[in-house]
């Protein structure tokens, strides 16, 4: 390229001029190298965690045992629903926190070894 000082910067050779309709599409085309990204970016998270064993519980717990000092007693109102009673291993088990995963029945297994010691309820 001759810069000479003759030459003006807006007095360029056509062929080094971007075409206007490929300058007008540059948003389109970043747009879709954008998604694209973020596409491929998200298929190989999901790869990667679909790949990754899933850890089993160090420790075994005891079954719950009733306490001595509630003992609930079934509301006749409510003893029929028309349908049988929910498993109670899936009603001790299921939940809706997505801090250790996005599978509600993974929860209960993946949080067993959890400290809760520097937190307080109040």
């Amino acid at each position: 390229m001759n810069n000479s000082p003759s030459r003006q910067p807006f007095q360029r050779p056509e062929r080094e001029i971007t075409p206007e309709q490929t300058y007008l599409k540059r948003g389109k085309i970043l747009a879709g190298l954008g998604l694209g990204v973020v596409g491929l970016s998200a298929a190989g998270w999901d790869i990667y965690r679909r790949m990754q064993p899933i850890p089993k519980p160090t420790i075994e717990l005891p079954p719950p045992q009733p306490s001595p000092f509630y003992q609930p007693q079934l509301n006749a109102t409510f003893a029929q629903a028309g349908r049988p009673l929910s498993i109670e291993k899936d009603v001790l088990s299921y939940n809706n926190f997505y801090e250790f995963s996005t599978k509600k029945e993974e929860v209960a297994e993946l949080a067993q070894g959890w400290k809760i010691d520097p937190y307080g309820l109040k």
